[in-house]
Protein backbone atom coordinates (compact mmCIF):
# COMPACT_ATOMS: atom_id res chain seq x y z
CA UNK A 1 0.00 0.00 0.00
CA UNK A 2 2.66 2.18 0.84
CA UNK A 3 3.85 2.02 -2.95
CA UNK A 4 1.40 4.01 -3.97
CA UNK A 5 2.07 7.11 -1.18
CA UNK A 6 4.83 9.65 -2.98
CA UNK A 7 7.37 9.75 -0.48
CA UNK A 8 6.82 13.70 -0.07
CA UNK A 9 3.26 12.84 0.89
CA UNK A 10 4.64 11.29 3.91
CA UNK A 11 5.17 13.99 6.87
CA UNK A 12 5.55 12.26 10.13
CA UNK A 13 6.21 8.74 11.53
CA UNK A 14 5.35 7.05 14.50
CA UNK A 15 7.06 3.59 15.25
CA UNK A 16 6.14 0.78 18.26
CA UNK A 17 6.16 -3.04 18.55
CA UNK A 18 3.58 -5.93 18.99
CA UNK A 19 3.20 -8.74 20.86
CA UNK A 20 3.57 -11.88 19.73
CA UNK A 21 -0.24 -13.07 19.83
CA UNK A 22 -2.51 -12.29 17.03
CA UNK A 23 -5.38 -9.85 18.25
CA UNK A 24 -8.80 -10.75 16.81
CA UNK A 25 -10.73 -7.87 15.19
CA UNK A 26 -13.01 -7.10 17.95
CA UNK A 27 -10.50 -6.82 20.47
CA UNK A 28 -7.78 -4.62 17.98
CA UNK A 29 -8.44 -1.11 19.15
CA UNK A 30 -7.88 -2.78 22.84
CA UNK A 31 -4.49 -4.20 21.99
CA UNK A 32 -3.39 -0.37 20.35
CA UNK A 33 -4.75 1.76 23.51
CA UNK A 34 -3.22 -1.27 26.28
CA UNK A 35 -0.40 -3.99 24.91
CA UNK A 36 2.15 -2.26 22.85
CA UNK A 37 5.71 -2.33 23.04
CA UNK A 38 8.70 -0.47 22.59
CA UNK A 39 10.22 -0.50 19.22
CA UNK A 40 12.54 -3.19 18.69
CA UNK A 41 11.57 -5.64 21.54
CA UNK A 42 8.24 -7.20 20.23
CA UNK A 43 7.37 -9.54 17.08
CA UNK A 44 7.03 -7.48 14.56
CA UNK A 45 9.68 -6.44 12.09
CA UNK A 46 10.00 -2.42 13.25
CA UNK A 47 13.91 -2.44 11.97
CA UNK A 48 12.59 -3.26 8.87
CA UNK A 49 9.48 -1.02 8.48
CA UNK A 50 12.23 1.65 9.33
CA UNK A 51 14.26 0.73 6.58
CA UNK A 52 11.57 0.10 3.88
CA UNK A 53 10.85 4.07 4.60
CA UNK A 54 14.36 4.51 4.49
CA UNK A 55 14.75 3.16 1.07
CA UNK A 56 11.08 4.80 -0.47
CA UNK A 57 12.87 8.01 -0.07
CA UNK A 58 10.60 9.53 2.71
CA UNK A 59 12.35 12.11 4.73
CA UNK A 60 9.43 12.84 7.74
CA UNK A 61 9.36 16.28 9.35
CA UNK A 62 8.94 14.38 12.80
CA UNK A 63 9.80 11.00 14.19
CA UNK A 64 7.95 9.35 17.31
CA UNK A 65 7.14 6.51 19.32
CA UNK A 66 3.53 5.25 19.60
CA UNK A 67 3.04 2.81 22.66
CA UNK A 68 0.32 2.65 24.68
CA UNK A 69 1.28 -0.22 27.43
CA UNK A 70 -0.42 -0.39 30.62
CA UNK A 71 2.85 -2.62 32.04
CA UNK A 72 4.97 0.92 31.00
CA UNK A 73 2.42 2.77 32.80
CA UNK A 74 2.17 1.36 35.67
CA UNK A 75 5.83 1.93 36.17
CA UNK A 76 5.20 5.35 35.82
CA UNK A 77 4.95 7.96 33.14
CA UNK A 78 9.23 8.67 33.70
CA UNK A 79 9.99 5.05 33.11
CA UNK A 80 7.78 4.62 29.98
CA UNK A 81 9.04 7.44 28.31
CA UNK A 82 12.66 6.88 28.80
CA UNK A 83 11.83 3.30 28.05
CA UNK A 84 9.92 4.15 24.64
CA UNK A 85 12.74 6.52 24.04
CA UNK A 86 16.16 4.13 24.21
CA UNK A 87 14.37 1.74 22.33
CA UNK A 88 13.51 3.60 19.59
CA UNK A 89 17.05 4.95 18.88
CA UNK A 90 18.22 1.39 19.35
CA UNK A 91 15.90 0.91 16.33
CA UNK A 92 16.90 3.94 14.24
CA UNK A 93 20.38 4.17 15.23
CA UNK A 94 20.01 0.20 13.07
CA UNK A 95 17.72 0.96 10.44
CA UNK A 96 18.09 4.75 9.78
CA UNK A 97 20.49 6.11 12.02
CA UNK A 98 21.02 9.74 9.57
CA UNK A 99 17.57 10.36 10.74
CA UNK A 100 18.60 10.99 14.34
CA UNK A 101 21.23 13.18 13.29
Amino acid sequence: MIDVIPAEKVVSVQINDVQARPYSAQVLRDESMHDRVAPGLGFGDTIGFCKMLKEKGIKPNAFGVEVICDEYVEKGVDFAAKYTYENAVKVLKEAWPEILS
